[in-house]
Order: C-alpha cells, then sequence, then structure tokens
C-alpha cells in the first residue's frame, strides 16, 4: 500500500493488528507488517507500507523499485493500493467520505492554448487515464462503502472555486483529486486500486457578505492543504480526525439558550455515531477571535466573522440566530 507521506503510511499501519519492521530497498523504505496471531485472515496476507513520495514521479519511481526488489525476490505482489487524503468534489465528496477510484486521470498533464488547456492526448501522445480492473473497485467499494469515481491526479492542489469548476467541467465524473495517484504503476504483476480518504474540499467556499449581529455555527473540516492557508496544512492532526470515530472534538459556544438548545443532544451524547464533544463556554466576541486563530473544531461565531473563516471551516446546517435591533445596522 503506497502513501505520500509517512503519517498517511502510519494511519493505515494504525487498522492492523500487526508488527511492524524496516525493509531497506535503494531509494526508499518499505514498513513490512508481521500479523500478531497466525490464525487471523491476516495472517494469510503479507501487508508492506511505504511513503512513496508527493507527488506522480516520486510516487512512480518508490513504487517501481518496491515492485522491482519483490519480483527479483521471486514473490510479487498481488495488489498494489494507492491510498490516502485526497481533496473531495463537493457535494459528491463530502468531508470524511471515501473514494475509491475506477479511473485515474492526470489532470494537468498537456498544454495551454489561447483555446484552453488541451491533454497530451489531444497533442498526439502519451496518455491521460488508466482504469483498474472494474471487477475490483466494485468489490473495494462494496466492502468499504466508498463511492467509486474518477480521482485526478495533480501537481499544484486546487486552492479556488474557479479552478475547481474548471475541473469539473472537463472532468465531469471527478470526484476527488490527488497528488499520487496516476504515478502508481499501470501494468504491476497483478492490480492497481487507488482509493482516497476526502479530508478537505479543493473548493474554498466564495466568500458572502451577512448582517453583523447575527451568528453562525461552523465546524472545521480537515484540509490536507486547504487553499493558500499554511495552518490548515496539519496532515498528522486531520489524518488522525479521519481515521478515528473515537476523537473527542473540541467546540465552544455561548451560554445563551440558542446555543445550549442547538447543540444539546449533541454535547450530551444522544446523536448515535457523533464524536464526543469537550465543551468550552464562552462569549460570542471572544469565539470570533477564537475561530480566526483555528483554535477549536467547532465553533459559534457571528455572521460577520464568517466570510474570513470560510478557508478554515465549513459552515453546519445547525441553524443560526438573527436578532432584529442587533449591531452596527439596527
Amino acid at each position: 500500500m503506497a502513501t505520500a507521506v509517512p503519517v498517511e503510511r502510519d494511519a493505515v499501519a494504525g487498522a492492523f493488528t500487526a508488527t511492524g519492521r524496516s525493509l531497506r530497498l535503494p531509494g526508499t523504505t518499505l514498513e513490512r507488517l508481521s500479523p500478531a496471531s497466525h490464525d487471523s485472515a491476516e495472517a494469510r496476507v503479507t501487508l508492506d507500507l511505504l511513503a512513496a513520495g508527493v507527488g506522480p514521479a516520486p510516487a512512480a519511481s518508490s513504487t517501481a523499485g518496491a515492485l522491482t526488489a519483490a519480483a527479483l525476490d521471486g514473490t510479487p505482489y498481488d495488489l498494489v493500493v494507492s491510498t490516502g487524503i485526497g481533496g473531495g468534489f463537493q457535494p459528491e465528496a463530502p468531508v470524511g467520505s471515501l473514494v475509491v477510484a475506477d479511473e485515474i486521470t492526470v489532470a494537468d498533464l498537456g498544454a495551454e492554448t489561447a483555446d484552453g488547456f488541451l491533454p497530451v492526448t489531444e497533442l498526439g501522445f502519451g496518455t491521460v487515464s488508466h482504469r483498474p480492473p472494474p471487477s475490483l473497485v466494485r468489490e473495494v467499494a462494496s466492502a468499504t462503502g466508498g463511492r467509486a469515481g474518477t480521482v485526478l491526479t495533480v501537481s499544484t492542489v486546487t486552492g479556488s472555486a474557479e479552478r475547481a469548476a474548471e475541473l469539473r467541467a472537463r472532468h465531469p465524473r471527478a470526484l476527488a483529486e490527488a497528488m499520487e495517484g496516476f504515478g502508481s504503476p499501470r501494468r504491476p504483476p497483478r492490480t492497481v486500486c487507488p482509493s482516497w480518504r476526502c479530508a478537505r474540499s479543493p473548493t474554498p467556499s466564495a466568500r458572502a457578505t451577512a448582517p453583523p449581529g447575527a451568528s453562525e455555527r461552523l465546524s472545521r473540516p480537515s484540509p490536507r492543504r486547504s487553499g493558500s492557508s499554511r495552518p490548515s496544512w496539519r496532515v498528522g492532526t486531520h489524518m488522525t480526525q479521519t481515521t478515528s470515530p473515537e476523537k473527542t472534538l473540541q467546540i465552544a459556544y455561548s451560554p445563551c439558550p440558542n446555543d445550549t438548545f442547538v447543540f444539546d443532544a449533541w454535547a450530551h451524547g444522544r446523536v448515535p455515531g457523533a464524536p464526543a464533544l469537550d465543551v468550552t463556554f464562552a462569549d460570542i466576541d471572544i469565539t470570533n477571535g477564537m475561530a480566526e486563530r483555528g483554535e477549536f473544531d467547532v465553533l459559534k461565531v457571528s455572521y460577520a466573522v464568517l466570510p474570513y473563516v470560510l478557508d478554515e471551516y465549513a459552515l453546519l446546517p445547525c441553524g443560526g440566530a438573527l436578532g432584529r435591533g442587533c449591531g452596527p445596522w439596527s
């Protein structure tokens, strides 16, 4: 299983009851998992984990090296899985959803012309897509509950609504984007089936004006690399958030009846499947500042602050409050 960075690889390892050991290969290192019990289904599988690097070229080089070493050792791999955090296109692939690629398409391999972007295939050479075996895609999607669709490979992460709209216009079946999938070998010993956990949206919400003196509730998305907001590139934190449903979320809202009512069921564990909350009560001017600094997972903020924090947070559909005679527009 190939990921981009070590923290993704380690998150995959955490899903297995196995001990690991490092295997040095030319130019890379594998983590081989040995089953803790020889009676489990895992005992019948040799699982090698590879942090292959960011981008299609490092992914191709590292994965090809691992495949070659296995073949020369007389134990070729039966399956290669390229996996990790990706950017989900809304609304089909919301934050936290799982996408299984039935087609991997490199979105920016080509030429910019006066008439728009041309992929290399329209220039008369190369290829821009490859497809895992349909039967394997169906099996993986059925087993995981993931949604099958196109996953784009990009060299630059999408950071604007305009760019996202352009990509969707060219690739209407695209559910997510990532940076390594197309670099996975197209003809390994058996098959390749990439899957991506959507932990950010490549389309930041457009800024909108709203009357001050009103409030809304926000929840932090989990971006791998969200737009140009450098503080949100916390892969380790976001990987934990997407792989650990038991994680306690930090939430801050005011003790007014509006907010305590809205969050009562969630805060007291009466929402099935919802993560636990660690509640902090603070006045709205305090929570506004917390949101601007990105200090909590979920917050209540004023509508006046909302446009300035939507590159870090997503808006929750749990209600808001508009007060007559409130704020400077009263």
